[in-house]
């Protein structure tokens, strides 16, 4: 595992830690200091958590600059080459982010979180397993669709979305 992957992983920790506001042992102890149970750690992003959203927005800044040093991310890198793993954190980093935008009220970061992150649930999608998150994070970006009158976008997102999702609780709605 390269440093920079084992550095992206302990601030990963570090940002669901403060996130979650619990302590590195809590989380430890819940994961097995495993990277697959942090990987599949499912949070409930409905639920409202006591957090120091400044603190996690400069940890996230920190995960920014380590991530685009993964070779992973190197989009001219063949998808076959990638290294799961990589992607698999990036995208968990990428999904926190939406979710502390959304808590911070910073509707240009929830655009650029969201612009990024759908590469991972779309472009990735046959080599990655989907997200826990990723219907609840769709839904919430087809209502920010909805509600800022982005029409062209919002329809083109129902697009690419596949039809097993349609039954979803987040996204059914939207197509009634």
């Amino acid at each position: 595992m390269s440093n920079v992957l084992e550095e992206c992983i302990k601030l990963y920790k570090d940002l669901i830690c403060c996130y979650n506001n619990i302590s590195e042992k809590e989380l430890i102890e819940g994961t097995n200091d495993d990277l697959d149970n942090l990987l599949n750690l499912n949070e409930d992003i409905s639920i409202s958590t006591a957090c120091d959203i400044n603190k996690c927005k400069e940890i996230l800044g920190k995960l920014k600059l380590l991530i685009i040093h993964l070779s992973s991310v190197n989009p001219l890198i063949c998808i076959g080459q990638k290294d799961i793993r990589e992607l698999l954190i990036v995208r968990g980093i990428l999904e926190k982010g939406v979710i502390i935008s959304i808590r911070n009220k910073d509707i240009k970061s929830f655009n650029i979180y969201i612009a990024q992150l759908f590469i991972y649930y779309f472009d990735y999608k046959d080599i990655l397993p989907k997200s826990k998150k990723q219907n609840a994070i769709v839904g919430l970006y087809l209502l920010y669709l909805l509600a800022s009158n982005s029409i062209g976008d919002f329809h083109m997102t129902l697009e690419i979305l596949p039809l097993e999702d349609h039954n979803d609780i987040y996204i059914f709605s939207f197509l009634n």
